[in-house]
């Protein structure tokens, strides 16, 4: 359910167990603390539920969903606009059945808006396509891992620097990794 009250910290650790179907919402609908950290990774899931950042609002959120069976497209509604801030978030989607091309522009809109400090995203080991590019949005420290996918398309370093990174006064650290795909072209 829902909890409004003020917290500090949720560790929620369901991993391991006979989950399956759509990952809950109701997962997520905490509002209003500092940290949150969902674990249903090594599940049975299938498919994830829309907006996954939609309402809430807190300072670091880790959501491991990997090791399960989450099919399809990467739904660009996950990121779904919210008047939520965030200082970091960590989501690992890793070893799925994730399908495919990167969902470039939701995510950035979403990103620059709202992301403040750090992003970790985790799509290895699925089966995504097109060109192994996410846009990133104005955050200073990303840890972006496409390792062992389908990926066949063009990878454009220029694409990598930050927006708002040609501010001089902008700092960023982007950790990029997409060893063991199908890369056929490198722009710099």
């Amino acid at each position: 359910g829902k909890v409004d009250a003020p917290l500090q910290e949720i560790y929620l650790n369901l991993a391991g167990n006979a989950l399956n179907g759509t990952v809950a919402w109701s997962l997520f609908s905490v509002y209003y603390f500092q940290r949150l950290t969902v674990d249903v990774s090594n599940n049975s899931y299938t498919s994830l539920p829309l907006g996954v950042f939609g309402g809430v609002g807190t300072a670091q959120v880790t959501i491991d969903l990997s090791h399960n069976q989450l099919a399809g497209t990467i739904p660009e509604i996950l990121f779904y606009p919210t008047t939520a801030m965030f200082v970091s978030i960590d989501l690992k989607l890793n070893d799925n059945q994730l399908t495919g091309t990167l969902p470039r522009l939701a995510f950035h809109d979403w990103a620059t808006e709202r992301l403040r400090n750090q992003l970790n995203l985790d799509l290895s080991n699925n089966f995504l396509t097109g060109d192994p590019v996410l846009e990133i949005a104005a955050v200073p420290m990303c840890h972006i891992i496409l390792d062992n996918n389908a990926f066949n398309g063009t990878f454009n370093s220029s694409e990598l620097i930050p927006y708002g990174a040609r501010d001089p006064l902008y700092h960023s650290i982007v950790a990029y990794s997409v060893s063991g795909n199908q890369v056929q072209r490198i722009l710099m």
